[in-house]
């Protein structure tokens, strides 16, 4: 996959104007740092990697129900960002975010996830249209209202690629959304040492750094490096603050994607 990166770098070159050639330099520096390499897992952490991010996405610790009434806030800022349409979730777990939903009627609701024993058996199933594994396995002519995700970007190794495959599927005034933790903030990085950190060492001995190092491979500060790229218009919401290191989550609206960028992209991705 570095070729990819390579592959888009070499189009980007291709450009002639002096605005693109502007662009060109951005873009080779936002893009030439994906797709991102996770770190490896120690022997014995790799062993309770998965018992314990199902126990957090579940819910089933005290700290992660604290936790899901903080992330609440994201969810609730995708509701507040207007009437749904079309919509497409990227990342949908569990499908702990439906539950905030009020469909639209006659609006269908599409969702990504490729860990299907994460959504199996959930009720919501039965509300949603298409389950993708993947985005790129959605129907080229398939176009949405709304594309949204909930603590999904931080984790993604080929971040601009799945931001330009989900703006590739937007409708000409659909809106990009998304609710992020604020990784390499300092209100953030407390926030997780002194509660599941802590506890974790305590119940394990490991070092939670080691799980966060392994699941976060993009910052809140990346991200929107990304999106920028991609879009025109980006705006941002954090919380509890407006300040970066002093926020627990950011919310994202983004608009207007370059098609051209994107499909280079993706193109790119698919060689």
């Amino acid at each position: 996959m570095v070729a990819v990166a390579r592959d888009i770098r070499a189009q980007l070159r291709a450009m002639t104007s002096g605005r693109h050639l502007i662009e060109d330099d951005k873009a080779q520096a936002v893009l030439s740092r994906y797709p991102k390499v996770r770190p490896e897992l120690s022997p014995r952490m790799a062993e309770i990697h998965k018992v314990e991010l199902r126990k957090n996405r579940e819910r089933e610790t005290f700290l992660s129900v604290i936790s899901n009434a903080l992330e609440g806030w994201m969810h609730r800022q995708i509701i507040l960002s207007g009437a749904p349409g079309e919509t497409l979730e990227i990342g949908a777990g569990t499908l702990n975010h439906f539950r905030h939903e009020v469909p639209a009627t006659g609006c269908a609701y599409d969702a990504v996830e490729p860990f299907a024993e994460l959504y199996q058996g959930k009720a919501a199933l039965n509300h949603i249209r298409d389950m993708y594994a993947d985005i790129a396995d959605i129907p080229e002519a398939r176009r949405y209202d709304r594309v949204f995700s909930v603590a999904t970007l931080e984790h993604l190794t080929h971040l601009p690629q799945v931001v330009a495959a989900a703006a590739l599927r937007m409708k000409l005034e659909g809106v990009f959304l998304s609710g992020i933790p604020s990784e390499g903030g300092f209100l953030w990085g407390l926030s997780w040492r002194i509660s599941t950190g802590l506890a974790f060492r305590l119940k394990t001995g490991l070092d939670w750094s080691e799980h966060m190092a392994f699941e976060h491979v993009n910052t809140a500060p990346e991200i929107l490096e990304v999106l920028h790229l991609i879009f025109a218009e980006v705006e941002v919401r954090r919380f509890p603050t407006w300040l970066h290191h002093l926020s627990l989550y950011a919310h994202i609206e983004a608009r207007n994607p370059d098609i051209d960028l994107c499909r280079r992209i993706c193109a790119a991705a698919r060689d």
